[in-house]
């Protein structure tokens, strides 16, 4: 899987990653579509917890649970690819306190209410 910095990428760069060897891509936000080229699935994350405009920190609780059941209600509808998995941003070595109690109460509370893990490593079969 490739991972741009800043998960952000030229997207005349995309259609190269198959030829490169790569199966996968991962950005920020709601992928378009399950490809974003032939032979390449795009897997993005979904939530980042950390105010990086705002010098570091934990972004706003409230803000990010909101846009969590706004992306929930998407995928829902039929407006966000249901099949593809919830992606959690980490930044282990600048999380602090607050950061690491918001990440484990939010994946405890998803995993409590039905959401199960995906290891891309070991994953038989095709990407989500």
């Amino acid at each position: 899987m490739f991972v741009p910095p800043w998960n952000r990428i030229d997207p005349a760069l995309i259609p190269r990653l198959p030829g490169l060897g790569y199966r996968a891509l991962s950005t920020y936000t709601t992928r378009p579509a399950r490809e974003a080229a032939p032979g390449l699935v795009q897997i993005n994350t979904h939530m980042d917890p950390i105010h990086w405009r705002g010098g570091g920190g934990l972004v706003d609780p409230d803000s990010q649970i909101t846009a969590l059941l706004r992306h929930l209600e998407d995928r829902r509808r039929g407006r966000a690819d249901a099949a593809e998995p919830l992606g959690f941003l980490t930044h282990h070595l600048v999380h602090d306190p607050a950061i690491w109690d918001f990440t484990r109460a939010c994946l405890s509370t998803l995993l409590a209410g039905g959401a199960r893990p995906v290891n891309l490593i070991s994953l038989k079969g095709p990407l989500p």
